[in-house]
């Protein structure tokens, strides 16, 4: 197949950049052509004045993208068009070109922004879920829900607003990440028949033969909805290292037995992941599908997570880890040292984590589920 990959990347390199790099990978690793057109937020850097002031209508309706698209689809037989992100530069415009060359479109529903602009579902620091209930993308611009901005946040709203015909019917497909994930967004809004829910495809990320130390790992974005406080705070009684991989807008140092890593290349990652005794996913938002816990699962890893809904929903039922309520570093503690004291248990878990992979996020599995999806969107498109 012919495939055209969308994804508007962050400032900071993120879950969703693997994303797209594992299943760009994937695809092409079966033979199929994969395109990828991407635009970086980083570009934002260099921009005058005037130019971001463009860039705010250009978040409604972006020429540049349609040129772009334009010269792609000329010289290329597109069969399917998978985004994963389109905001800020590169716009909603996309979806109306692809109806008017009748090519099938596939959205990857990474966060709760098109519900209502508001990307993580929170606010002020809490779980927030008045975006489902009220759809009004508007009543998010006085809680500066996107980029933490008055003005970003008006325009993502009327962008929002003005694309939502679009949004609705020119999109034939919807991939949630989760079941968990796939409820919220019906209660936003979405129809149910066009969401499916698919896992993201993981990379080939095997168990690397080192010998487990005892010690605990955090990869990730350092942010506070990532709950890395609460880790913070949890540690500073514990005796036991922790390594923190990842970089962020939230300022964390060094400390006596916490060790700020950075941004690692993956195959550090890796050793770390595989000479852990487990891996923490502190999150205090409604985290989607963190690449951190498919990885985890894939080097045998146990996962010690927050209880935040759809996070205890992934571990708890394959028995492939241990939650901890959110936002509290007392009981975030207690398990950390549970798990430290008793080999047994990790060992358990750990094969718990690895059957867990295996049954449903290899790379194989990963393939045949969106290949199916592909060729099913692809299909219907001719009839």
């Amino acid at each position: 197949m012919n495939i055209l990959i969308v994804h508007n990347k962050y400032k900071l390199r993120g879950g969703e950049e693997r994303v797209v790099e594992n299943e760009e990978k994937l695809l092409s690793s079966h033979g199929n052509t994969v395109h990828i057109y991407t635009r970086d937020n980083r570009e934002l850097e260099t921009y005058s004045i005037i130019k971001k002031i463009k860039l705010s209508l250009e978040i409604i309706y972006s020429f540049k993208t349609i040129k772009d698209i334009n010269h792609i689809l000329k010289h290329n037989k597109i069969d399917i068009i998978h985004i994963h992100n389109l905001f800020p530069i590169i716009s909603p415009s996309i979806l109306y070109l692809a109806k008017k060359h009748k090519i099938p479109v596939l959205f990857t529903l990474h966060n709760f922004r098109l519900v209502g602009g508001n990307p993580f579902l929170m606010r002020k620091g809490k779980i927030n879920e008045d975006s489902l209930r009220n759809r009004n993308p508007f009543k998010e611009v006085r809680y500066k829900s996107y980029n933490n901005s008055y003005m970003a946040t008006f325009f993502l709203a009327l962008s929002l607003w003005i694309n939502k015909k679009a949004f609705l019917n020119y999109i034939d497909k919807y991939i949630a990440l989760t079941e968990f994930a796939k409820k919220k967004f019906i209660e936003g809004g979405f129809p149910e028949n066009k969401i499916e829910v698919r896992p993201s495809s993981l990379g080939e990320f095997k168990k690397i033969n080192v010998k487990r130390k005892l010690k605990a790992i955090y990869v990730g974005r350092i942010a506070k909805e990532k709950g890395i406080k609460t880790l913070i705070n949890a540690w500073k009684g514990l005796n036991y290292p922790l390594e923190i991989y990842g970089e962020g807008k939230t300022k964390v140092k060094s400390e006596r037995n916490i060790k700020i890593m950075g941004l690692k290349p993956i195959n550090e990652i890796k050793k770390a992941m595989s000479e852990s005794a487990f891996v923490i996913i502190p999150s205090e938002w409604y985290e989607n599908l963190p690449n951190v816990l498919l990885e985890s699962y894939s080097a045998g890893t146990p996962v010690l997570t927050s209880d935040s809904q759809n996070l205890k929903n992934l571990v708890e039922k394959p028995k492939a880890g241990l939650t901890f309520k959110m936002g509290n570093s007392l009981d975030l503690t207690e398990k950390a040292v549970y798990l430290f004291k008793n080999h047994k248990i990790r060992e358990k878990i750990g094969k718990n984590a690895y059957k867990e992979y295996l049954e449903n996020y290899s790379p194989e599995k990963g393939y045949s589920s969106l290949i199916n999806i592909y060729e099913r969107l692809a299909n219907k498109s001719k009839k």
